[in-house]
């Protein structure tokens, strides 16, 4: 790829240059979050696609066999890593360990056990179809990141911003739907959104990401709506996704889908014992969702509202039917009078991840050489996604 090229495809980011940042993201991580926080960090591959780096902030128990969110040691670390794609209808979200991705050292491999892994498992969604109608893969008309929440500029080649409070990112197709993507660094944060048609958590956890859809409704029919649910592992990823169930929640209204925790934490080199402990290692902290032997991986509620009233659509009027890895979802057209748009959010769940954790005070003495690197890497992706 020419270096024409690839200053054109820079030059797609939907933003204004902020003031560049003068301390590496181990620095503000070190000096800025306390345990329990999200540092969030975003690029633009291009004016539809948006990378969201997110780093859970915490500290790791005196015993060191373990990695706890907690105040009570010094040890302040990186205990979860996830990484966010958003990109036109698809929406994915994967679990990384962040030893191996931030160390310097390019052999170390932290806690991946299967050859070639560099993720615990990647969730895509995609919302492939609205009301019997493929939507269309040559992008939305619109697309909006929340320029305004920029702390800094990390990395300006490489169209990289650090984000102080939140990122909310917004992409539109027009007759289809329209999402709101969201992250916040803490629940502070989120509930100062004051986000109005989302499922009610007490917290947001660690790197979940909460997604609030506007549908289009159909005013000659039943509206509906297919969402495919795919999950990516290093290894048995046809096994993983063909173990995928469909459940509504006892106690709470929503319908979920599962993955069985014996099939999953093999399919990424884990013990079942390992993954059903992770809320130790910060991801999920406090989390207690999940139903025996299972891992649930995206929440969606039952409820849908309309915009222009807003009143909730009666429940008799939804259905859900799942199967070959698709979410069918209608919404009977006596339950849509007057309406048309319906707010709807499903909310992803980070999968499984086991590390113990990356000391924030590493690296420190060389962040300009950390800069550079990361610089370069991302650079060289983009320049691979071009020529693929």
């Amino acid at each position: 790829m020419s270096a024409l090229s690839l200053i054109t495809l820079l030059s797609l980011a939907p933003w204004a240059a902020a003031a560049p940042c003068t301390r590496s993201t181990l620095e503000m991580l070190s000096a800025d979050y306390t345990p329990g926080e999200k540092g969030l960090e975003v690029y633009s591959e291009n004016a539809y696609t948006h990378h969201v780096s997110c780093y859970v902030v915490g500290t790791r128990d005196t015993s060191g066999a373990n990695a706890t969110v907690t105040a009570n040691d010094t040890a302040s670390m990186v205990l979860a890593l996830g990484r966010i794609e958003l990109q036109r209808q698809f929406v994915g979200i994967a679990s990384h360990d962040p030893v191996a991705e931030l160390s310097d050292d390019d052999a170390e491999r932290g806690s991946y056990t299967v050859p070639g892994q560099h993720h615990f498992g990647v969730i895509k969604l995609n919302l492939g179809e609205v009301n019997g109608h493929v939507v269309p893969e040559e992008g939305p008309t619109t697309t909006d990141l929340n320029a305004e929440n920029a702390l800094c500029d990390t990395d300006t080649e490489s169209v990289q911003r650090w984000q102080e409070k939140k990122v909310k990112i917004q992409s539109e197709y027009p007759g289809y739907f329209k999402f709101t993507a969201y992250m916040f660094r803490n629940d502070k944060e989120w509930a100062a959104e004051g986000l109005q048609h989302t499922m009610t958590l007490s917290t947001m956890g660690g790197c979940r990401l909460e997604i609030v859809y506007e549908i289009t409704v159909n005013t000659a029919g039943d509206t509906s709506l297919r969402m495919q649910v795919i999950v990516e592992t290093p290894r048995n990823e046809n096994g993983v996704n063909a173990a995928l169930t469909m459940g509504e929640d006892s106690d709470a209204n929503s319908v979920s889908i599962y993955a069985p925790i014996d099939v999953l934490s093999d399919a990424v080199g884990m013990t079942e014992n390992e993954y059903a402990e992770d809320g130790t290692r910060g991801s999920m902290v406090g989390d207690t969702s999940d139903v025996a032997g299972k891992r649930k991986l995206v929440e969606m509620s039952l409820t849908f509202v309309c915009k222009e009233t807003g009143l909730e659509v009666d429940s008799s009027h939804v259905s859900f039917t799942w199967g070959d890895d698709t979410l069918q979802v209608t919404i009977a057209q006596a339950g849509t009078g007057g309406c048309n748009t319906l707010y709807w959010d499903p909310l992803v769940r980070p999968l499984a991840s086991k590390s113990e954790g990356y000391p924030l005070n590493s690296g420190l003495d060389s962040a300009a050489t950390t800069c550079v690197t990361r610089a370069l890497s991302i650079l060289s992706l983009l320049a691979a996604l071009v020529v693929s």
